[in-house]
């Protein structure tokens, strides 16, 4: 989709339409859902977010899938513009990142 609407709109169209699409389908998938359980009622404690990371261990791993997930999606960013500078046909080079994400779970 944003490959046929970037040409076609330019990008602040295309970005405003995935999100009202994203939108449409988040408030479709909110009306429709239904909790199995019914809600408890308990205060909200800011604090009861923060107490796991008292313990160095949790940190610890907390900051290391922080940085593995950040450092993961950097490559994929610049995946396309690379394969472009590099000589690969525009075409090709919008589906290496379905290509990519589709072979990623063959060694599973």
């Amino acid at each position: 989709m944003v490959t046929q609407l970037l040409p076609q709109v330019g990008f602040g169209w295309t970005m405003r339409i995935c999100a009202f699409l994203i939108l449409a389908l988040l408030i479709f998938s909110n009306l429709t859902i239904k909790s199995r359980l019914p809600p408890s009622k308990r205060p909200f404690v800011l604090y009861a977010f923060f107490r796991p990371l008292k313990e160095r261990t949790f940190a610890l791993l907390s900051a290391a899938i922080f940085f593995y997930w950040w450092g993961m999606f950097i490559p994929i960013i610049f995946l396309v513009s690379d394969a472009r500078n590099r000589g690969m046909s525009e075409h090709l080079s919008r589906y290496l990142v379905p290509i990519m994400n589709a072979t990623r779970y063959v060694h599973l």
